[in-house]
């Protein structure tokens, strides 16, 4: 694991609604729901990024613009040419480096307020998550199946927010899971499905991408700032426009953490 910026525990970075700040995000800090108080809130949160391709890049790169003070990205990958279309903190000359890492040097340029860590780790068990503790919020940016329930089952255990999404083709979806407010999880979503196909067998269009994920960095900041997201699984068609919101029945912890975290 790798800090590019290091100051502080990890879960604690520099206030960035000082005076600088007040230029910087006045955007924000404009809106009555935010403002400065809000700002400040974003600028002590804390966020965990699994996967730093087409989703976990744009939502980065989000979190990181609107202030957030420290930032976790995980990625095992390298940059493939295939990914310059819609993994937007890349370029040519990145193609064969690891993402986690190139994405961490480019945020950086971006904001030098926000403390950046990076992993190259694959998670893969129950060990391996325990690298998310001390965070505020996990985003779910993989396209592995087997990675989403491991990090579900590991936020419901610890009552840690969770927003997953998954995009293909021109859909997007969106699930924010909050064992503290007993929301329903991906577990609960799954149950019974066969798994999905991925989206570089299904396709999917650049626009897409960025949909979702501001959709994700969205639910985020709400987290961040208090707020309680949507409970309902969001669906959106970004090549449609149809928009739909589903209640999702919530199973019992057990059967989401036991079959899961091992």
């Amino acid at each position: 694991m790798t800090n590019v910026r290091r100051r502080g525990r990890p879960g604690a970075a520099p206030a960035a609604a000082g005076q600088q700040a007040g230029e910087r995000y006045s955007r924000q800090m404009n809106i009555p729901f935010i403002g400065r108080e809000g700002q400040e809130k974003i600028s002590r949160g804390t966020a965990a990024i699994v996967g730093v391709g087409g989703l976990g890049s744009v939502a980065a790169e989000l979190l990181c613009r609107a202030g957030v003070g420290s930032l976790l990205l995980i990625d095992h990958d390298a940059i493939e040419e295939s990914n310059l279309a819609r993994q937007s903190l890349y370029t040519e000359d990145d193609v064969g480096k690891k993402k986690a890492v190139t994405a961490a040097k480019r945020l950086q340029d971006v904001n030098s307020k926000t403390k950046i860590t990076t992993s190259t780790r694959k998670l893969t068990t129950k060990k391996d998550v325990k690298i998310l503790d001390g965070y505020d919020v996990v985003l779910d940016c993989t396209d592995n199946l087997d990675v989403r329930l491991l990090l579900n089952a590991y936020c419901v255990r610890e009552q840690r927010p969770f927003v997953h999404c998954a995009v293909v083709q021109s859909r997007v979806r969106v699930l924010v899971v909050d064992s503290r407010m007993r929301t329903a999880c991906l577990a609960c979503l799954l149950a019974g499905r066969q798994e999905e196909a991925p989206p570089a067998r299904m396709g999917i269009i650049v626009t897409t991408v960025h949909v979702g994920a501001s959709l994700q960095a969205n639910a985020a900041l709400q987290l961040l700032l208090g707020e309680t997201p949507s409970r309902n699984l969001v669906s959106f068609d970004a090549w449609t426009g149809v928009y739909h919101s589903f209640t999702i029945e919530r199973m019992t912890l057990g059967s989401v953490v036991g079959t899961t975290l091992r």
